[in-house]
């Protein structure tokens, strides 16, 4: 008996012992959810918002999941997630920060928009953020940033406040010298950096 008592304190001590190793050594992850289009896949300007933000909490061991394409439609993002395509609601429910951005090229490729086109995005859109918003609260919104597009920001600022997703509004990146080109569809590295400290600085309010 006095063996068995001896063995089962080994076993306990040994188990105690690999929990306190795994706390000592572990590290904890700060995991970076980043959803959009071309504003956050970006590969025209040298550094986007997204990059700014993997600097800024590199210390933190910041591991980053990027869903985003050059073209990537609310509606397409939105199959994504109900697919679960490379396990996005695992991150998406785990994640410290996510960020969204979507309409700047999904709406630019239309030459004239009309009510159908805005009501068609706009519903994309509050049914996406409603779907990510039962995993995570931790969501921060990128409007489409052209001005001629202020109906549907308006709408979706509306939306965001309502349910408490964070809202990052253009007038941050308003000045005319943020642009690549005269068209106002990409940003160069002043755009993306202001909408980085702007994203960082509610983060951590």
């Amino acid at each position: 008996m006095r063996r068995r008592y001896k063995l089962l304190l080994i076993i306990f001590i040994s188990f105690l012992l690999v929990i306190f190793i795994y706390l000592f050594f572990r590290k904890d992850k700060f995991i970076y959810v980043s959803l959009g289009d071309e504003l956050s896949f970006n590969n025209i300007s040298t550094y986007n918002y997204r990059e700014y933000i993997d600097y800024y909490y590199q210390k933190r061991n910041i591991i980053t999941y990027q869903y985003a394409d050059e073209y990537n439609p609310s509606e397409d993002l939105f199959k994504q997630i109900i697919e679960n395509v490379g396990n996005i609601n695992y991150y998406l429910k785990n994640a410290d920060l996510i960020t969204i951005s979507l309409g700047t090229i999904e709406l630019n490729n239309y030459k004239e928009l009309n009510e159908e086109i805005i009501i068609h995005y706009l519903s994309n859109i509050y049914i996406l953020l409603e779907r990510i918003s039962k995993l995570n609260k931790n969501i921060f919104l990128i409007n489409v940033y052209d001005s001629k597009y202020n109906l549907v920001n308006k709408k979706i600022k509306e939306y965001c406040l309502l349910h408490k997703i964070h809202y990052i509004d253009s007038s941050i990146i308003k000045n005319n010298n943020i642009y690549i080109t005269n068209s106002k569809t990409y940003l160069n590295y002043k755009g993306h950096k202001n909408i980085a400290s702007k994203i960082i600085e509610l983060f951590e309010r």
